[in-house]
């Protein structure tokens, strides 16, 4: 179970009222969950809004108060910024339910969810809902695509997948030299590339629970 820390609970209160408000409902996503579990801060907020994401960053932007700015209008994709904080909320439609939802997301570490609603305002813990087995991969330091065509829906994903095996865990030192090339902002070659995708596919692949 995470416990979220005292500086995120006051804005994680707000979200929540603004979600009440609103008549919402409203999961957090993402980064935030596995940092929470990893007792690590994290300025940056994903949500997923099942209901009107758009209604929701408008009253939200009032709320705190902030800018609220589109990041993909057509699929109701926004971010607010507050003025007086550092980081961001981004606010997406929940993708069906919790189970779809994560399926779309790019590895297990990443799909897990909270329900804003059921985060303790005292004590910043609160359950987490993990269906594809993303609380085991990160209690063993794995990380693992929701499934075969992560990388090829978004090529990006890989460096992204790079970056948090080095930052976060334990990885086959391929992968992580891999990761170094990337983070020095080194001219790549297309062979080079190519390896490196083998090497860290190597590192993470396995089915899906």
């Amino acid at each position: 179970m995470p416990r979220f820390p005292p500086e995120s609970r006051a804005l994680l209160r707000r979200l929540r009222e603004v979600a009440d408000a609103t008549g919402v409902s409203v999961y957090l996503v993402g980064g935030a969950v596995r940092d929470a579990l990893l007792g690590r801060p994290t300025a940056d907020i994903d949500l997923a809004v099942a209901g009107d994401p758009h209604g929701y960053a408008e009253a939200l932007a009032r709320t705190l108060p902030g800018s609220l700015f589109p990041l993909d209008a057509e699929r109701r994709m926004y971010r607010v910024a507050a003025r007086s904080a550092p980081g961001y909320v981004d606010i997406a439609p929940l993708r069906g339910d919790i189970q779809s939802d994560a399926l779309e997301r790019d590895f297990t570490i990443n799909a897990l969810a909270v329900p804003l609603g059921q985060v303790d305002a005292d004590s910043g813990q609160a359950p987490v809902l993990d269906p594809l087995g993303g609380l085991d991969d990160l209690d063993r330091r794995h990380i693992h695509a929701v499934g075969d065509g992560v990388f090829a829906d978004d090529p990006v994903r890989l460096l992204r997948a790079v970056r948090i095996a080095a930052e976060f865990f334990k990885v086959p030192q391929a992968a992580y030299e891999v990761g170094q090339v990337f983070s020095v902002g080194q001219w790549l070659s297309v062979p080079f590339v190519v390896l490196g995708i083998g090497m860290v596919l190597r590192a993470m692949r396995r089915p899906v629970k």
